[in-house]
């Protein structure tokens, strides 16, 4: 296996890859996770000087991670490029070849990351035009070196979408070369569930409906509609952004048996096996079952974003979704309720409370009390 690897972000202007990906590539460079060659090529239709590029990505960068960023920065390129035009795809292969030559490689020696951080409506179209311009085929062996595409969320609009997208993906590439992302799962304390459960000799044997009355898992986030995110927020909602893939993998970990190993496979099917004892809604259920709401965006801030129809989103808006299972998942475990809400809130302002006392119908309740600052109102769902 190669050490030498090329990184190549499609949706390189967008949000996800200054908040996220460069981060992520830029504290293991820090930990020194990333020992060898490393290139990293941005992609987007949207024209950018690598200069100003740079200076914005830099800006995501925690202070003690710009030492590593200087040593990244002068391997980190930009190339303006639809994914939808093969003509672009083969300069960008075309690119790449001269990035490995530079280093004193061959193109079959440097092993190339494709990650798709793009709208969902494109993640077809990408792995048709990869695949025609001859960017992601390898062998088993390693006699090409390796080639992977990592396929962000949401992965389809419904199952029917997801079955065809997955489809798709697997007429182009081999399974053993996706990455279908949750980038939840990198972290710490996520991580840390596994660890927590299974090797704690105090929560193991408390750690079911004996002892658990509910289980809450919230998320809160100070990220609004900037960075461009009100188009794609408009289209994709809450329940697809964050309850049917970060929050069901949280789901899964806390619900799951413990696996034979901790290799891919075996947590897999663990997982597999507690979400398939969820309890299935049916349109008569929802309303007893899922809450929904939406902040209206302030004034004085909807000039930050705008979506379609030039309806604009300020970000103070908020999506919130909650959702209840009451279906035990096993003899050991009580049922399982999570909620998700997407709020704008000040990181001093503290968690928004999402309650479970009962399973017993659903009642949510705004300006149930008031952040200290600017009298923001935040909102309780009570599971009673």
């Amino acid at each position: 296996m190669p050490t030498a690897a090329q990184i190549v972000i499609f949706g390189a202007s967008g949000d996800l890859t200054a908040r996220k990906l460069i981060p992520a590539i830029v504290g293991n460079v820090h930990d020194g996770a990333l020992d060898g060659v490393v290139q990293v090529v941005g992609v987007a239709r949207r024209p950018k000087e690598l200069g100003a590029w740079c200076a914005e990505l830099e800006d995501w960068l925690p202070l003690d991670h710009r030492t590593a960023w200087a040593r990244l920065s002068g391997s980190v390129h930009y190339f303006r490029a639809s994914i939808r035009e093969l003509d672009d795809l083969h300069r960008l292969r075309a690119l790449l070849d001269e990035l490995a030559a530079r280093e004193g490689l061959a193109p079959d020696g440097v092993g190339r990351l494709f990650y798709l951080a793009l709208k969902p409506s494109l993640f077809g179209p990408a792995i048709e035009g990869l695949d025609a311009a001859g960017l992601v085929g390898c062998d088993r062996d390693d006699a090409v070196a390796w080639r992977r595409v990592v396929v962000e969320k949401p992965f389809g609009r419904d199952l029917a979408s997801a079955q065809a997208l997955n489809r798709k993906l697997l007429d182009h590439v081999r399974e053993d070369q996706i990455f279908r992302i949750d980038h939840y799962l990198g972290k710490e304390t996520v991580q840390n569930i596994l660890a927590f459960r299974f090797q704690n000799a105090i929560w193991e044997p408390l750690w079911n409906r004996r002892h658990i009355e509910s289980v809450e898992i919230s998320v809160c986030e100070t990220v609004g509609m900037e960075g461009g995110r009100g188009r794609y927020y408009d289209h994709a909602g809450a329940l697809r952004d964050m309850v049917q893939n970060h929050l069901l993998q949280v789901l899964a970990l806390v619900a799951m048996e413990a696996p034979n190993s901790l290799a891919p496979d075996d947590v897999r099917s663990e997982k597999v096996r507690a979400l398939a004892a969820l309890q299935r809604l049916t349109p008569e259920s929802v309303a007893a079952a899922v809450g929904r709401g939406r902040y209206a965006a302030r004034a004085a801030r909807a000039r930050h974003a705008t979506i379609a129809n030039d309806r604009s989103i300020g970000i103070e808006i908020a999506q919130i979704g909650a959702y209840r299972d009451p279906t035990p998942l096993g003899p050991w475990y009580a049922p399982a309720s999570f909620g998700h809400m997407r709020l704008t809130f000040p990181e001093t302002l503290g968690d928004p409370a999402i309650r479970t006392p009962g399973f017993v119908g659903y009642t949510a309740r705004p300006g149930l009390f008031r952040g200290p600052q600017n009298g923001r109102e935040l909102v309780q769902y009570d599971f009673t």
